[in-house]
Parts: C-alpha cells; sequence; structure tokens
C-alpha cells in the first residue's frame, strides 16, 4: 500500500533531474550573438553645459547615428538588446521630446537596438562614447544644417551627399500617391508621384550597398512596395514610412555597387536617374511591377 508515494517521489526526483539538465545544456545551442550588451537605462545627465541624455548598457557596443533633420536623431546601438519601449517615451531635458525603442537585426544577422529620437527644438545633437557601454547625447547652443553622421571607431563610416531639404515644413504632409519603375539602355528610372514637389536627403550605405533617399514631412498613402530590377547594378527598389513622428517617407535602392545617380524634384512629386542619365524617349521597357511580397521584405530589414 505504499508503493503509490514512493512512485510519486521518483518521478518528482526524475522530473527535477530532466529540468537541471537541460538548463545546463541550454547555453550550447545559443548562437554567436547570444549574450549581446543588455540597456540598462536611459537617463538624464545634467552638466556644466546643461542637461543631456546618457544611455548606458551592460557591456561595451558600437554605434551609428543619423539626423536627418533639425527635429529628428537615429542612433543604431550594434550589439545592445532591450524590449521594445512605449510607443513614447517622455525625455526630461529641455531640447528632446520623446524617445522609441526599436529592436531589429541588420544584414549580417547582428541585434541591434534603434534609439528613434524626437527633439523638442532645432539642434545638432553631438553624440560620444565616453566609455565603451556609455554614450551621450547633447545638444549645443549653435544649431547648423544638412543631415550630419557619426560613427564609432567599430563601425563602417557612412557617406552623406548634400540634397536639398523641403523648404516649408508646416501645414499637412506631402502625399507620397505612387512608386513608378522604368527601365532604360544602361539606367533605371523612378518616378515618385506626391501631391507637392518633394524636398529630400541622400545617404549611401554599404554592406550591402544601398542609395536612401529621405522625404521629409512626407506619408506614403500606399505601401510599402518593393520592386525587383535586377538591371546592371540595380537590384530592387523599396519605399515605405521610415517615421510617423515626423513623417518621414524612405526609399531604398539596393544595388551591386554604387553607381552615379541624378535626382530633380519635380511639381507632382520627384525623379531618380540611376546609371547614365538619359532623356525619357529612351525609355524603352515597361514599368516594373512590385514584388508580392514586398511588405514582408520591409518588414525584415526596416527599411534600412
Amino acid at each position: 500500500m505504499m508503493w503509490k508515494p514512493w512512485g510519486g517521489l521518483c518521478a518528482a526526483v526524475l522530473l527535477v533531474g530532466l529540468v537541471a539538465q537541460s538548463g545546463m545544456s541550454a547555453p550550447n545551442t545559443l548562437s554567436d550573438d547570444a549574450a549581446p550588451a543588455q540597456l540598462l537605462a536611459v537617463q538624464v545627465l545634467n552638466g556644466p553645459g546643461g542637461a543631456s541624455m546618457q544611455v548606458l548598457a551592460s557591456g561595451p557596443f558600437s554605434f551609428t547615428s543619423y539626423q536627418p533633420h533639425d527635429r529628428a536623431l537615429i542612433v543604431d546601438l550594434a550589439g545592445v538588446v532591450s524590449k521594445p519601449g512605449a510607443a513614447d517615451n517622455a525625455v526630461q531635458v529641455d531640447w528632446a521630446a520623446t524617445y522609441r525603442l526599436l529592436p531589429f537585426r541588420n544584414a549580417s544577422g547582428r541585434r541591434v537596438l534603434r534609439l528613434d529620437l524626437t527633439l523638442a527644438r532645432d539642434c545638432r545633437v553631438d553624440v560620444t562614447q565616453p566609455q565603451p557601454d556609455t554614450l551621450v547625447l547633447s545638444c549645443p547652443a549653435s544649431t547648423g544644417s544638412g543631415a550630419t553622421v557619426v560613427t564609432s571607431p567599430a563601425q563602417t563610416p557612412r557617406s552623406v551627399s548634400p540634397a536639398p531639404m523641403s523648404p516649408v515644413v508646416s501645414g499637412p504632409p506631402v502625399q507620397v500617391e505612387s512608386i513608378d519603375i522604368t527601365v532604360g539602355v544602361g539606367f533605371v528610372g523612378v518616378d515618385v508621384t506626391a501631391t507637392e514637389p518633394l524636398g529630400y536627403e541622400t545617404l549611401t550605405l554599404s554592406n550591402p550597398t544601398r542609395l536612401v533617399i529621405d522625404f521629409p514631412h512626407s506619408i506614403l498613402v500606399n505601401g510599402p512596395h518593393q520592386f525587383s530590377v535586377d538591371q546592371d547594378e540595380v537590384v530592387s527598389v523599396r519605399v515605405a514610412q521610415f517615421q510617423a513622428t515626423p513623417p518621414v517617407t524612405r526609399l531604398v535602392v539596393d544595388l551591386l555597387s554604387m553607381i552615379p545617380y541624378e535626382i530633380d524634384s519635380v511639381p507632382a512629386g520627384l525623379q531618380v536617374i540611376l546609371g547614365s542619365v538619359a532623356p525619357a524617349a529612351e525609355l524603352t521597357q515597361p514599368p516594373v511591377e512590385p514584388a508580392v511580397d514586398a511588405e514582408a521584405a520591409l518588414e525584415a530589414e526596416e527599411v534600412a
């Protein structure tokens, strides 16, 4: 009559043993980036020059920052992880309004945590890394113009091409209505149709090679879209809403290698010529239709 308690006890001991064995073997299944640094805090740092933002992680990391205009800053922390933050986190500094945390993996599969910061006033943000596990963001009194890029020593530098900005950022955003791709002899044309002329900023990236064109103060009406081109050095063209506040539409051209390009703002949007510049009469092939799985491909790489 005593066999039932002993049987239950043996089963419990066996279960504990199996759990312990499983826990010890788990580290062997982790990938190379399974132990990235953990984000510890995004906090205010008060100093003689005013209030700054301090980003703390549990270990060393590299970073790349990009400021598309004077009211936005994007900082990618390579090798840092965190749970996605609230849609908008308030910042207790006079020059910043809110920030968002957006974790993703880059093209090489490495974990990256994006700090998407909305500024309360126009300023060019200084981004410094005093310690391998610490980043400091500050806004000096003076402001500049044009996009700026800052990289840590471990990152491959990005190059920024000067480009005209939207002359007016007040009023309703410009609506980006459609994207048409036309393939010609030695070049690819991209026609962006919008309700008004589009201001733009360009950014070239490597590994893989990409041409990024941002349209500040614009909203993509229908999208995202991806077009498979595979013509000369042009692999594909994709477009999506990169940022909601302030609104920014981003167009990305995936390339085998960097090629000449020309961008013209027109009354009904914007035109891009990739490769040798040719007149419209030489556009001999029909427009390229968007790929079926465009949205999934864009979400996988977060537009850039």
